[in-house]
């Protein structure tokens, strides 16, 4: 499993990647996959889900370039939105805002991550990660992706998880990479009303962060929590964990 959330209902969703598929498992404990291809292309990784208002799931495949929006009450896909990978990336990460009108994407050089992908970057070191805005409605005839917004571009190889506060201060994993090698790991910050990221938090060389998360209940709502990955060539096993830090302001409800 990559990307979790879990709906209203208690269900919780997953990007089951070694299945390829999006996945979602009850309160009583039943795995149920619901589909194994985005309409056009089979998943080759998918990575990221989020709900939005109406408990419909956004699903992220970055190797095929693509955000997938499915309703499990028709239990079919709703539609797709779709990525240049050559020359935006993939979408990795996403977040809805605190009323759920606008989706905020993270994207990444998919060279390294998609050997099987049909459409890459030209090169591997390509530092075409960015952020971007998607205007997001729950209601009408045309429920989901909207019109996107670039808000930067240029921020790294790979950006990943991201998390907002209750201020509306949107929190982002991004990573630079130099000589093929890790360079530094860090959560970058777009404060409410600016258009540009701030460096808020880094780790340098062997330290990889997936994703980010507040705190809840005793782990403490302004605490902020970073899932450490270990993957070849960039960080070993032993790198795998948890770190956390304090931020000072809440963490934004998921639902």
């Amino acid at each position: 499993a990559h990307g979790l959330a879990y709906d209203r209902k208690g269900v919780l969703w997953t990007a089951d990647i070694s299945a390829g598929a999006l996945a979602s498992i009850d309160p009583n404990g039943k795995v149920t996959s619901h589909f194994t291809s985005s309409g056009n292309e089979p998943l080759q990784g998918p990575n990221f889900v989020a709900i939005d208002g109406k408990d419909r799931v956004v699903l992220s495949d970055p190797c095929l370039g693509e955000l997938i929006f499915y309703d499990p009450a028709a239990k079919k896909i709703v539609s797709t939105h779709l990525f240049d990978l050559k020359t935006e990336g993939g979408p990795n990460g996403f977040a809805f805002n605190a009323d759920g009108t606008e989706l905020y994407v993270v994207t990444e050089n998919t060279v390294l991550l998609c050997p099987k992908a049909k459409v890459k970057p030209k090169s591997a070191t390509d530092n075409i990660a960015g952020l971007y805005r998607i205007k997001w409605s729950n209601d009408g005839a045309n429920p989901g992706f909207g019109e996107r917004t670039l808000i930067q571009t240029g921020i790294g190889l790979f950006g990943d998880g991201m998390a907002f506060d209750v201020e509306g201060n949107l929190y982002v994993v991004v990573d630079t990479v130099k000589n093929v090698a890790l360079e530094e790991s860090r959560v970058m910050v777009l404060r409410m009303g600016e258009s540009e990221l701030v460096p808020f938090v880094a780790f340098k060389k062997d330290t990889l962060i997936a994703n980010v998360a507040f705190g809840r209940g005793p782990l403490g709502e302004t605490t902020m929590y970073a899932a450490l990955l270990a993957i070849p060539p960039f960080t070993t096993p032993d790198k795998r964990g948890v770190a956390k830090f304090e931020v000072g302001i809440a963490g934004q409800p998921l639902l």
